[in-house]
């Protein structure tokens, strides 16, 4: 049992000491912080400030046209 202890410990210090796993640890945690902070503030700027009146007309100058939509026709029956 100890043998297989001393290969669990040596693979774990191999692990940690490799330079993804601390960047992973360091980033994980930011990123899902994001996740939750983006959406909240997103939700709380004032729709009608001059800013976000500009973003929005950015995206709207930016949109193309919607195409027409594709007709879809009824499925043909087979001659049996």
């Amino acid at each position: 049992m100890s043998k297989f202890l001393a290969v669990v410990k040596r693979e774990y210090i191999q692990r940690v000491r490799a330079k993804m796993f601390i960047v992973t640890t360091v980033l994980l945690p930011v990123v899902m912080s994001l996740f939750g902070i983006v959406p909240v503030v997103i939700l709380n700027i004032d729709a009608g400030s001059m800013w976000a009146r500009r973003l929005i007309d950015r995206m709207v100058e930016k949109e193309t046209p919607a195409r027409a939509p594709i007709p879809i026709r009824p499925a043909e029956k087979s001659a049996a």
